[in-house]
């Protein structure tokens, strides 16, 4: 099933606004006490601790120019007059309607739009205990009721549902990755890499989990 491609605009725009609201910390770090009392008793190294600084701005920086550049290239097709992108960045001369939202795209944004909200569920349940750096809090208590009753840790599991979501609606049938040939060109050799980083950023979040157990 295949529909017009103006509808795969505002689900760009859905894909970026939730990658950017999810990963965007909802409270200020936490201060170097906290984090010391926590590394006292775990002398594990944080990986995604590690590169978060540098990994969060290349990742929303991309991740918005690519919508950017998929939503232009749709108009371009509606809108002769408007300059075509330049084939360093999209090298693949495509025809009109095979860019276009299917029905693995449509499902890509969905399962994305399921990620945000046990995410920001658990964002919104633990307050000012969601922190991006292990640390342990003044009045810090172990949370096991609402979402944490059924998952142990809904963020994380959100944030991998987001990631699996978009990749899907920004590379499958009738994307401009796919379709226009960004895979392969300069930018798209970048994305690999943050999309690699990404990967790393997932295993690290994975690689807290148990030790924030044992804590």
């Amino acid at each position: 099933m295949l529909a017009s491609p103006i509808l795969r605009i505002p689900l760009a725009l859905a894909s970026s606004y939730i990658a950017q609201r999810s990963s965007t910390p909802p409270n200020p770090p936490a201060e170097v006490v906290e984090r010391q009392k926590y590394h006292a008793k775990d002398t594990s190294t944080d990986t995604l601790g590690s590169i978060l600084w540098w990994w969060l701005p290349s990742y929303w920086i991309t991740l918005h120019f690519i919508s950017f550049l998929e939503i232009y290239t749709i108009l371009q097709a509606e809108i002769p007059i408007l300059p075509r992108p330049p084939t360093l960045l999209l090298p693949l001369a495509t025809e009109r309607g095979q860019l276009r939202l299917s029905m693995v795209a449509a499902a890509g944004i969905l399962f994305a739009s399921v990620g945000y909200n046990i995410r920001m569920s658990a964002v919104r349940h633990l307050g000012r205990q969601f922190t991006f750096e292990l640390s342990i809090q003044s009045k810090h208590k172990l949370v096991t009721d609402g979402l944490y009753s059924l998952v142990r840790h809904p963020g994380y599991l959100g944030a991998i549902t987001i990631c699996c979501g978009n990749v899907v609606f920004q590379m499958g049938p009738g994307s401009v990755c796919l379709e226009r040939g960004l895979w392969h060109a300069a930018l798209g050799r970048v994305d690999r890499k943050r999309r690699c980083c990404t990967s790393e950023t997932i295993s690290g979040g994975m690689g807290r989990m148990g030790s924030k157990d044992t804590i």
